[in-house]
This record gives C-alpha cells, structure tokens and sequence, in this order.
C-alpha cells in the first residue's frame, strides 16, 4: 500500500510540472541504466587497451574527454570485474555526477586551491576533483558518516589522490570550525533520490512530500554552514540528483535571499533549464532531465554555482607542511611523512584546527635504508619509483594477480619491481623461490567482493 500511495504522489505531484509530458518523463525514469566509467586523469597509462584486448565496445562521452559508455548493454560486462577498475584506473560514473566537478574546476580562480567536498563519500567527485586539479591544493572531504567514511577512505587510497583528507563532522556544523577558509565548496546534498525512483525499492517506500520537506530543511542547513565556510569570492557548487523543485530551485532562492552571494550562469544554453517559473535562476542553473533526450543516458541531475561577493584572500589558517623524511617526493606538490616505519604521500597544506581521519595516501614502508613501496603508489606512478619492470601478456595471470595471488616465474634476473600488463600497472612485487610474490595489501582485496 506505501508504495502505491507514494508512486500515485509523486506522479500527480510532476504530471503538475511536465503535463503532456508526463508518460515521456516517467518512461525515462524507468529506462536501463547505461554503463559508463571515468579514466583516472592523474594517470598516464592507456587502460582504455584492456577494454579493446577484451574487445568491449565503448564511445567516449561528448561532454568529458576521460569519460566513456559501453556501446552494448550486455549483462555479463561487468566493469568492476577488470583490471582497470581494481587498480584504481577507471571509477563507474554515471557523468551527470560530473557536471559539479566541471563547473567548480572551470570557475575557481586560484592554481593551488584549498577546497571542501562537504558530503563526500563514496568518493566518485571526491577523486574526480583530486585528478581534475593533477592533485594539486588541498581537498578537505568530509563525511559524518563512519560507515561511508570507510568506503571513502577505501577510493581515496585505491585511487591514490594523495592530496585529499578526510574529516568526519556534521556539515551543519562545519563553519563554527572553518570560517571563510574556502577557495571553493562542492556540496552534493543529500536529497530524496528521485532519479532512482524505478530502480531502488526503498527510494520508492520512503518517497513522501514530508521527505521532501524534511530533506529541504536539511540542505537550507547544510548550504548556509558551506557559505560560512567559503572566502569571499570563493566558489560554492551545490547539486543533488533528485527533481523536486523544494530541494532544487528553492534552495537557491534561498540562498540567494539570505547571502551575499550571486548566481553564476552555468547553464549557457547547454543543458535543460530550471523549473521554478523564475527565469532569473531557471536560465542560470543547470538541470539534466532524461525525456530531454539532450544528454541520453545521463541521469537526472541539478547543479547551481554561487560565488561569495566581495574578495581578499582566505582566512583559512592552512600552514605550508615541510616533509619528515629525506625521500625525494615522486609528485610536486607533496611532501612524505613516516609513522612506525610506514611513508604517506600527502598535500603539503594543512589546515589547523580539524580532527583527520585521513591524510594523504600510503607511499611505502622503510626496511633497514630501503624503501618497499605500496602496490597503490606503483598504480599510480608505475615504474617511475623503481626502474625495473616486468611485463607479461597473460590476462588470466595479470586479473590473479591484482587478485592477490602469486605467480609462478620463468626468468628475471631482479629480485624486485613492478609487475605490468602491457602498459598497465599491476603492481609491487618481489621475487621470493622464483615466484612472483604478491605484495598487495590485503586492504583492497575487499573491494573484490
């Protein structure tokens, strides 16, 4: 009965919007979900030669250069089961959730920025950010959940965005910490979901106008602590992937009516308009609606940009790190630090004053005057930290290995390197009773599952 009442509200609730385009709306919600992936930008391997060697058709994305779609909706193509996406080479990403990640890179006005991804996890904007910048500046992502947390720690290691830390606070709070510390604030609100509507039971039972209500609260909440903490002539970026007009158009109004701030056109013409009746905001902010037909397979999504008047510089108290270890750093823009004999690359801005859960990623462990580097630094840096590479062409050896499994070996006359398929890292090794030891850590074999 729940889900009836809610399915029967919320198509009376847009059938007042779309009209005569109602079926068109509610068929598009209803379509399969199309398949596509991120490139790690950060990367210079060709992990697109996976999906050809596998002979998986994919085109590229028209609004992203490093985003692709699997041209065939075959069920049994599961991305999560390539090398390219246990490395950390590819994120499953459906684009619309990009569109934030975009504007807020084409907007900002700094080279080194300090940022806030305010509602991070699980990580697919949080890691997008870090590759979009070539992990330059600081990104604060934080996360009130623990449970997410994890995951999101979990991408950021996987993905070795090395300039990202991690914070675990109530966004609504976040400005009585940080007041005008922001070059830029990306807030991907927590909404109601309506996008996932005919593909999640459970958006569907919860769905009520009193959800609706009660989540609006929230992001009134949630912005007006973002604006707090953003410099002035900073940039905020707020999106959700829901449609109602509450948790959209209104919350710029909102903003708009209670801040200094104002409205950055987003929309150029480019996308599918507002849907509040007030050209003002409708022409400026941007609204991916799937029965358009303008960006097929994107799912529906909105996105507003604000920018805080006024200028000067940050009041963000971020102090400029000096490394605790003598290793060349393989990264500018980064220093290394040890604990118990274990080397994390990290952003070399720190601001004072916030508890981390996570600082930076794991670079290696020191034996005796040696460095043995992390599988995950090899991903991202391949054969640049230790010039000895081995190559092998065995796809089914290449997966089991990234699986955690060792090798057996015919010749190599080093004891260690870097293990590779064709051009694509797999990852640390040494050799041990001519076999290729495995040396992943077992941190990310549960991302297998």
């Amino acid at each position: 009965m729940c889900k009836r009442v809610s399915m029967h509200s919320f198509v009376e609730k847009y059938r007042l919007i779309f009209g005569s385009n109602i079926d068109n709306f509610l068929q598009s919600l209803k379509l399969p979900k199309e398949k596509f992936f991120r490139l790690n930008l950060a990367r210079n391997f060709n992990y697109l030669s996976e999906f050809e060697y596998l002979n998986i058709p994919f085109s590229r994305c028209d609004l992203f250069d490093n985003v692709y779609k699997l041209k065939e909706s075959d069920k049994n193509i599961r991305l999560s089961d390539t090398i390219s996406f246990f490395t950390g080479g590819i994120y499953i990403q459906n684009p619309s959730s990009l569109l934030p990640v975009k504007f807020l890179i084409e907007n900002i006005d700094v080279d080194e920025p300090v940022i806030l991804d305010m509602a991070s996890a699980p990580g697919g904007k949080t890691t997008a950010l870090s590759e979009f910048l070539d992990r330059r500046g600081l990104i604060v992502a934080n996360e009130p959940s623990k449970s997410r947390l994890k995951d999101l720690n979990f991408n950021i290691e996987k993905n070795f965005a090395y300039n990202v830390a991690t914070v675990s606070y109530d966004g609504r709070v976040l400005h009585k910490y940080l007041s005008e510390v922001f070059d830029a604030v990306l807030l991907d609100a927590p909404c109601s979901n309506e996008n996932k509507i005919f593909h999640d039971n459970a958006v569907l039972n919860n769905w009520s106008e009193t959800l609706v209500e009660r989540l609006a609260k929230l992001q009134r909440e949630l912005i007006e602590s973002a604006c707090f903490t953003l410099r002035k002539g900073g940039i905020l970026i707020y999106s959700t992937c829901t449609f109602s007009i509450e948790e959209n158009e209104q919350i710029v109004e909102y903003l708009l009516s209670e801040y200094d701030v104002e409205l950055i056109d987003l929309n150029k013409g480019d996308f599918d308009y507002g849907l509040s009746g007030n050209s003002n905001i409708d022409k400026k902010v941007v609204r991916i609606l799937p029965h358009s037909g303008r960006y097929p397979g994107f799912d529906g999504f909105f996105v507003a940009g604000f920018r805080k008047k006024g200028g000067g510089i940050s009041n963000r108290n971020v102090k400029i790190l000096n490394s605790g270890y003598g290793l060349r750093t393989p990264a500018e823009d980064s220093i290394i630090y040890e604990i118990k004999n274990d080397l994390y690359l990290s952003p070399k801005y720190q601001i004072s004053g916030l508890k981390y859960e996570k600082f930076g990623t794991k670079l290696g462990k020191k034996i005796k005057n040696m460095v043995e580097y992390s599988s995950q630094a090899c991903w991202e840096f391949g054969d640049k930290l230790i010039k000895k590479k081995l190559v092998i062409d065995d796809y089914e050896k290449a997966k089991k290995f990234v699986k955690g499994e060792n090798l057996k070996l015919k010749d190599y006359d080093n004891k260690e390197g870097v293990l590779f398929f064709k051009d694509i890292p797999l990852g640390y090794f040494k050799i041990v009773d001519g076999r290729i030891k495995n040396k992943i850590d077992r941190y990310f074999l549960r991302g297998l599952k």
